[in-house]
């Protein structure tokens, strides 16, 4: 059993870092959040990070490809803050549990919401927002890593590089959208971006008909038997300092290609986090920097957790 304190959700940097101690398997191990934001790209931030005792997490909302079908704002924000709220929850009640049953919960809970919301069951699971997902939990006296879909983690093995973890069939869909926005760019480079989006969106489309489904790409969304697809794998040591990162956030390292894992471990203070933010917006605004990088969007929502794990 986990000694369960209250989750955090924050889109700031909790007023210095955060020291969770969680016991499980009958060790002790210490969960310490250093840095802990989200910043969004618009009006609305699509993204969520949070924390507890057990674990710390960061989610990646993504809307359906048709028209909004829950009233919010924005469906994917709408479904990142509930699965958010899920796994709050999820660690309160059940906090033993494998990682795979609680996702499954989690992701059931989110259905459950959506239909509530939409008042049918007759809606396709391609049309509700979903979310790219990335955890790492103590567990068992050890440090566990799960993901689903394009967030990543970040961490230094003892005596290691600062490396990835994160496989997704999705990185190699999104490259035929990265090389058809490239084709468009090439031959509009002025073009809008809503224009180039509505020019992606067959193309979207059919990304989203892949999802949660065998051949297709695995995500966090309404379909729980998403969660016996995660990527994931456990870290052994007294110590561990690891981050979890949003792609858009991950922008710096596989789409500017300007910094390394190194870079990003290097943000231990809410301030170098800003300075990064402010570095990776300005790549993002630069005049020609739609062709010279080719993407859908233009900016992206950013989230980032730095945290140590500690016997």
């Amino acid at each position: 059993m986990v000694a369960a304190e209250d989750c955090r959700t924050a889109g700031r940097a909790f007023g210095g870092p955060t020291r969770w101690r969680a016991v499980a398997g009958g060790q002790s191990m210490m969960l310490r959040v250093i840095v802990q934001e989200s910043v969004g790209a618009g009006a609305v931030n699509e993204d969520r990070a949070g924390s507890c005792a057990q674990a710390a997490w960061v989610i990646d909302g993504a809307s359906g490809v048709m028209a909004s079908q829950i009233d919010a704002l924005s469906d994917a924000a709408w479904f990142a803050a509930e699965a958010d709220r899920g796994l709050q929850q999820a660690f309160r009640i059940m906090p033993s549990s494998s990682t795979r049953d609680i996702l499954r919960w989690v992701m059931a809970r989110c259905r459950e919401a959506a239909l509530h919301h939409l008042g049918t069951n007759s809606v396709s699971a391609n049309d509700l927002p979903s979310a790219a997902f990335a955890m790492v939990r103590v567990s068992q006296g050890r440090a566990e890593f799960t993901t689903l879909g394009d967030c990543r983690i970040l961490y230094h093995a003892p005596g290691g590089p600062a490396a990835l973890f994160g496989e997704t069939a999705l990185s190699a869909i999104e490259a035929r959208t990265i090389a058809l926005a490239r084709e468009i760019l090439t031959a509009q480079p002025d073009i809008a971006p809503a224009l180039l989006r509505e020019k992606l969106l067959p193309q979207l489309r059919e990304n989203r008909r892949r999802m949660n489904q065998p051949g297709g790409y695995w995500i966090m969304g309404c379909d729980p038997d998403a969660a016996d697809h995660v990527d994931s794998m456990t870290v052994e040591g007294d110590r561990l300092d690891c981050a979890i990162a949003s792609d858009g956030f991950l922008r710096l390292i596989d789409t500017f290609e300007c910094c390394d894992p190194s870079d990003l471990m290097d943000v231990t203070t809410p301030q170098a986090f800003a300075a990064m933010i402010a570095r990776l917006r300005m790549l993002e605004h630069s005049p020609g920097s739609m062709l010279d990088y080719p993407r859908v969007k233009v900016s992206d929502d950013a989230s980032f957790i730095r945290l140590t794990l500690s016997m």
